[in-house]
C-alpha cells in the first residue's frame, strides 16, 4: 500500500459562532467601550470653561467610535456577511439607547436623533464589511519527504 506524500489535516474543524451569539458580543463590547469612553471624556471636559457645552460633542463621539469598534468586532467574530454583523450590532446599541431613554426618561433631541442613527448604521456597516477583511488565515504547511 503506498502512502501519501501530503499529510492529512488531522485537527479538529473550528466551530463556527452563531449569528445572534456575534451580535450580541458587538453589542456588549459597544456598549461597554462606549461607558469607558464616556467616562474619559469627563476629564478633558472639565478642563473647559463649560463642560456642559462639549458634552453632546463628547458623548455623540464615543457613541460612533465605541459603535463602529464593536460592529467591527461582531463582523471579526462570526466572519462573514459583515454588513448585516454590523448593521444589527448597530440597531442594537440604538435600541438599547431608546429604551434606556425611556425608562430614565432621558430628553432625545429628535433632528439629532433622526441625523445620527442613520449615520451610525452606515458607518457600523462599513465597519462591519472592513471586519471581514482583517481575520487572519494560516496557510497550509505542507512537507514533502523525498
Amino acid at each position: 500500500m503506498k502512502r501519501s506524500r501530503i499529510p492529512k489535516d488531522r485537527s479538529q474543524p473550528k466551530k463556527e459562532k452563531n449569528f445572534l451569539v456575534s451580535v450580541l458580543i458587538g453589542t456588549a463590547v459597544s456598549l461597554l467601550t462606549g461607558m469607558l469612553l464616556l467616562a474619559l471624556s469627563c476629564f478633558p471636559a472639565l478642563m473647559m470653561e463649560d463642560p456642559l457645552r462639549f458634552a453632546p460633542a463628547f458623548a455623540i463621539v464615543s457613541l460612533f467610535v465605541s459603535t463602529i469598534f464593536g460592529s467591527h468586532i461582531s463582523a471579526r467574530t462570526y466572519g462573514k456577511n459583515g454588513l448585516a454583523c454590523g448593521a444589527l450590532s448597530a440597531l442594537l446599541v440604538i435600541a438599547v439607547l431608546v429604551v434606556g431613554a425611556f425608562i430614565f426618561e432621558w430628553k432625545i433631541k429628535t433632528v439629532l436623533f433622526a441625523v445620527c442613527a442613520p449615520a451610525l448604521l452606515i458607518c457600523a456597516m462599513i465597519a462591519g464589511i472592513c471586519g471581514i477583511g482583517t481575520e487572519k488565515t494560516k496557510k497550509p504547511r505542507h512537507k514533502i519527504k523525498f
